[in-house]
């Protein structure tokens, strides 16, 4: 996938030869008005969490773990942030990279994902989509 590569080169040239970033996956929103879909919000971000573990030398967070985190501090994980919640949040979970986004189904079997990352260091938002 493109936006994978994308974004872990984003991640890595930020780090530079620091310590392994901490990345933490939020929800992938269902864009698609079909509630058959749902499942795909979490499906995606950890599918996408475990090929980056597999393949970089990164510490991942997934949804279900952040979700338990917040929790203790008596908040849940959203769908959607707005830009100026995402420090906080990336300061409550201990993550370097925050990553989250939407995705819709369309026809002929195809998909459009739209990822944020978010840098907690940098303060900054870094959009991507792709569509295959």
């Amino acid at each position: 996938m493109p936006v994978a590569a994308l974004v872990l080169a984003l991640i890595m040239l930020a780090t530079g030869a620091e310590a392994a970033p901490t990345v933490a996956f939020g929800y992938l929103t269902n864009k698609s008005r079909d509630a058959n879909y749902d499942y795909l919000e979490t499906i995606f971000p950890n599918s996408f969490a475990n090929s980056l573990r597999n393949v970089f030398y990164i510490n991942i967070v997934k949804p279900a773990q952040i979700g338990k985190e917040l929790e203790k501090q008596g908040l849940s994980l959203a769908k959607e942030y707005r830009p100026d919640q995402l420090l906080d949040l990336s300061e409550r979970i201990g993550a370097d990279y925050f990553i989250y986004g939407s995705f819709v189904v369309l026809p002929n079997d195809r998909i459009s994902i739209s990822l944020k990352l978010y840098g907690r260091g940098l303060n900054r938002i870094f959009s991507f989509s792709n569509e295959g």
